[in-house]
């Protein structure tokens, strides 16, 4: 599977008469409107997720396929709502294969960065109830994260981090349990961060 994803441009100007123009569009790729930056995102979501179906997972395609999501969702500002969601069930299936391969530190700092574009606010703004669904998404695959990075870990071992820009995961092993914390700092909420599992023993 090949991800093309196209980085920025300048816009021109001369071929846009007014502002309102030029902002519509998108720096997806030259002269391409926001809906369609929006819908090739999705596309590519979706593209995604049907070559990955039936795959085995291991360390090797874990890295490839959390490299390719993480690409995809680099600019948050061209996630409608159907990405977010996508993006965020991807990442939450990604997350819990580590159950049973682990996970390395590269695929764990692709993982978390795919969790602060998903939760960034900066797409198409959703409604509460789409809202709480793409959190929850996030929430259980940072749990899961959290698991996976202990698979091979044994206790007494120093925790392992990993951090994006606006998201923590955490974990180390112990006696009592393999889930020890995740934190997921939500850009935009006055809650601020949020406390998953439990705490080291």
């Amino acid at each position: 599977l090949t991800v093309a994803v196209d980085r920025p441009c300048a816009v021109n100007t001369s071929a846009t008469p007014n502002a309102t123009d030029a902002n519509a569009t998108s720096a997806f790729g030259c002269g391409l409107t926001i809906e369609l930056a929006q819908g090739a995102r999705e596309r590519m979501l979706e593209q995604l997720e049907a070559a990955q179906e039936g795959d085995v997972p291991t360390l090797d395609s874990l890295r490839i396929w959390s490299e390719s999501v993480a690409a995809v969702l680099d600019m948050p500002g061209q996630l409608d709502k159907v990405a977010q969601l996508l993006g965020a069930e991807y990442v939450k299936r990604l997350a819990s294969s580590t159950l049973s391969t682990g996970i390395d530190a590269s695929s764990s700092l692709h993982l978390t960065r795919s969790f602060t574009t998903v939760l960034s606010d900066k797409g198409e703004q959703l409604d509460d109830e789409a809202r709480a669904e793409r959190d929850k998404l996030i929430s259980d695959a940072a749990r899961a994260l959290s698991s996976g990075m202990l698979v091979g870990s044994v206790v007494g071992e120093a925790p392992l981090l990993v951090e994006s820009a606006t998201v923590s995961v955490s974990a180390q092993r112990s006696a009592s349990t393999d889930l020890e914390d995740a934190v997921l700092d939500a850009p935009g909420r006055s809650a601020g961060s949020v406390q998953l599992g439990r705490a080291a023993a």
